[in-house]
């Protein structure tokens, strides 16, 4: 069965099908070339574009680059079978190829009739190498399974992302976030730092309604939940930054702030379990505010 391929199904008519020319001779050609010489890299990329198989044509590729690793042409061509492998692409074979290759299948032609290189031989079984087995580059210990849709990056399960259109890695995740979700370290720095100045001066002030009868530790509470809001104002206002890197910062922004009031406390002698569960619960309340605002 001769095998040029196409990406979708051929429409020739039984007249323009029979002007293209067979690939079966060309194949057995340069099967017979790399049994002579199992260093031509030439053979090797042009049996690679008649085979049909995108398995076959990942094989042969891959014993090619083995033999010279640093041919761009070689590797350019095992990435787009790569590619095209991990995003499902059936190849869908033809009796015949475009008048375009026939030339060069023609001159391939000439040389196995004078040659007398018989176009009946069998595949050669050294060709049927075994897949180069390649690694997550940040999880050393796991196969690459995977490769990012956007930049063919090799990639484990957990590196990966899933998105409408396929997987993608770390990386080009967030290469597409928004701007307001790309933060950097200097707005973690501020983010810690309006936490625990809102969170200190919440506590204090608070700290002067918590002894009213009955109603002094819901306001106290209350307070929790509007210095969660002060922060997530103040954040996006004049950071214009969100996302789960600031929620860390100013979660660890409210509980420093909160240890070091109740660590006062102790210190001035004034140990209260009962404050100290005010205060636990004023943090957790703030900070679950945060989390839902800011993320």
């Amino acid at each position: 069965m001769s095998d040029e391929t196409t990406p979708q199904q051929s429409e020739d008519t039984p007249a323009q099908t029979n002007s293209r020319y067979d690939t079966v001779g060309a194949r057995n050609y340069y099967r017979a070339q790399i049994a002579q010489n199992p260093k031509n890299l030439t053979a090797y990329l042009s049996l690679a574009k008649l085979l049909p198989v995108l398995m076959e044509r990942e094989r042969i590729l891959a014993r090619a680059q083995r033999i010279a690793p640093d041919d761009a042409a070689i590797t350019e061509a095992l990435q787009a079978t790569q590619a095209m492998l991990l995003q499902g692409v059936t190849i869908v074979p033809v009796t015949r190829i475009p008048e375009t290759i026939n030339l060069e299948l023609e001159a391939a032609a000439d040389v196995i009739s004078q040659s007398g290189i018989s176009t009946d031989l069998p595949v050669i079984p050294e060709l049927v190498a075994e897949p180069i087995t390649v690694y997550c580059p940040n999880h050393p210990e796991a196969i690459a399974l995977l490769r990012c849709i956007s930049c063919d990056q090799p990639m484990c399960a957990r590196c990966a992302t899933m998105t409408a259109v396929g997987q993608i890695c770390d990386k080009c995740k967030h290469a597409r976030l928004p701007d307001r979700y790309k933060s950097r370290l200097g707005h973690h720095v501020l983010t810690f730092f309006f936490a625990v100045s809102l969170t200190g001066i919440a506590i204090m002030l608070a700290s002067f309604i918590v002894r009213f009868p009955f109603i002094g530790p819901f306001l106290f509470l209350a307070a929790g939940i509007l210095t969660g809001n002060l922060v997530v104002t103040t954040v996006t206002r004049l950071l214009n930054k969100r996302g789960r890197p600031l929620v860390i910062a100013a979660a660890i922004g409210v509980g420093v702030a909160c240890g070091m009031v109740y660590g006062f406390r102790l210190l001035t002698g004034r140990f209260d379990v009962f404050t100290l569960l005010l205060i636990v619960m004023f943090a957790v309340l703030a900070i679950r505010h945060i989390r839902e605002q800011l993320r």
